[in-house]
């Protein structure tokens, strides 16, 4: 298979959503904050809809590059009449799934970071700008950036892995290679990985992605 189909374009429309989700949320904790900040007016059901809000928007969109990538890749196994149901349940199974993990994640590392940030506000003798520019730091443009490239990344191979099982129904068995852009910008991570076969100093638990804003592919062939 090769790279991601249209990844810029995927990335771009990710990680604007993500930003407006976040700048959304962002203005909704500092006016729940108030001035001076008073970290217990922020009440429990303030996380849960922003965590919400931002399942909603990273599930669609790696839903839709799982099965656009799943598609792409039997388009050589023309032949072969796969069971499409089982394709788009096992993308909505997964999107849903990985996206409240995640989720959950970013969400309990915003939750601390914020609390630091408010206790930070009066330890330091900040302003609200100050507290406002630190808070960015994790709703901020830079932060979507970096889970939009790294999720586009994942979702493309796990569509593509979902496929490869889906073909082994009818007796074709296929391998990982792992794919970079291989030129000065690959990581020390990655790197050593190009071109190189599952098993071959990798495995799936390595990714891709392997690391945040990876955007390393996998290639598929014939097993031996």
């Amino acid at each position: 298979m090769t790279a991601v189909i249209d990844r810029e374009e995927l990335e771009l429309r990710l990680a604007r959503r993500l930003n407006k989700a976040q700048m959304k949320a962002l203005k909704e904790l500092l006016e729940l904050l108030g001035d001076p900040p008073d970290w217990y007016r922020v009440p429990q059901t303030f996380w849960e809809a922003s965590g919400k809000a931002l399942v909603s928007v990273i599930g669609s969109i790696i839903e839709e590059i799982y099965v656009m990538q799943a598609e792409a890749m039997l388009a050589g196994f023309g032949g072969i009449g796969v069971e499409w149901d089982l394709i788009n349940q096992a993308a909505v199974d997964w999107a849903r799934a990985h996206a409240a993990d995640l989720v959950g994640k970013l969400m309990q590392r915003s939750y601390e970071f914020a609390r630091q940030a408010v206790a930070d506000f009066f330890e330091q003798g900040w302003t609200m700008g100050d507290l406002e520019a630190r808070l960015a730091r994790v709703y901020g443009a830079q932060r979507a950036e970096v889970i939009a490239v790294t999720e586009v990344t994942r979702a493309a191979v796990e569509g593509e892995r979902a496929t490869v099982k889906e073909l082994e129904k009818y007796g074709i068995f296929m391998i990982e290679i792992w794919q970079t852009e291989n030129d000065e910008l690959v990581c020390p991570i990655c790197g050593p990985r190009h071109e190189k076969r599952e098993g071959d100093g990798w495995t799936r638990d390595d990714g891709p992605p392997a690391h945040p804003k990876c955007r390393c592919w996998v290639n598929h062939v014939m097993k031996d």
